[in-house]
């Protein structure tokens, strides 16, 4: 397993350790926490259709309540493959549109409260390699807050060998991302970019950050701009890597 792999899945482990204990809360209130031994005999013993049902209002319900439109953007399962057989959960879906919107009403602090949305902010504050859309060396001199997922598959294809994002069948790539910056005619600027690519057979970390690189660039000078688009065999590297 790669240290990027192994990083992913202890990701998706503390997120779903999060929402099984979130899933507690709303069961028990205020006798939570429960023992051990009881948490585990109440996912016994409760419906799945119960368990569907709680963990889904609890992802929902503070979105809704945000004014974020849940028929274009949800996370229906568990990221754990024991988390999805002992929870059984639905399809996950976002747009970009939905995405920005998500975005939009953490700068606003209106998911959860003021508090909340700040610690997820801080959340996504990147500290260690940029990679992807915010690879870009117009954007060192910005804070970013960012997230990034791939999702690839691919298929036989003579002449075709498959390769990590580069997918014959898909090759999704997506990036949500707050950049603040002075960039631009004013002292200071915040903006929200959120991008999906399903470019088959190619990477396109380094398209993202291109994009990032031309969208900064002409917030900055109010104009088209033209950025560099060929790239080095290092930057290609580095473009696709997060530590």
């Amino acid at each position: 397993m790669s240290s990027t792999s192994g990083t992913r899945l202890r990701k998706n482990g503390a997120a779903s350790v999060v929402w099984r204990e979130a899933i507690l809360i709303r069961a028990f209130g205020d006798r939570y926490p429960v023992s051990w031994d009881e948490s585990e005999a109440f996912f016994d013993t409760t419906p799945k259709s119960q368990l569907t049902a709680i963990s889904q209002s609890i992802m929902l319900e503070p979105l809704r309540a945000a004014g974020i439109d849940t028929e274009s953007m949800r996370q229906g399962s568990f990221w754990t493959r024991v988390g999805q057989q002992r929870v059984p959960g639905t399809t996950s879906f976002a747009t970009p549109r939905e995405l920005a919107r998500f975005m939009q009403r953490l700068e606003q602090g209106r998911l959860v409260d003021l508090w909340s949305s700040l610690e997820m902010k801080k959340y996504l504050y990147l500290t260690k390699r940029r990679y992807r859309y915010v690879y870009a060396p117009e954007l060192n001199d910005s804070a970013v807050f960012f997230k990034s997922g791939s999702l690839y598959a691919c298929r036989p294809e003579e002449g075709f060998r498959c390769r990590r994002y580069m997918g014959n069948a898909r090759n999704f790539m997506n990036s949500v991302v707050t950049v603040e910056s002075d960039a631009g005619p004013e002292p200071e600027r915040t903006y929200i970019v959120t991008m999906t690519s399903n470019v088959l057979r190619f990477n396109s970390a380094w398209d993202h950050s291109r994009f990032a690189a031309a969208i900064h660039a002409m917030l900055e000078r109010g104009e088209p701009v033209e950025v560099r688009e060929s790239a080095t065999e290092r930057e290609l590297v580095e473009v696709t890597l997060s530590d």
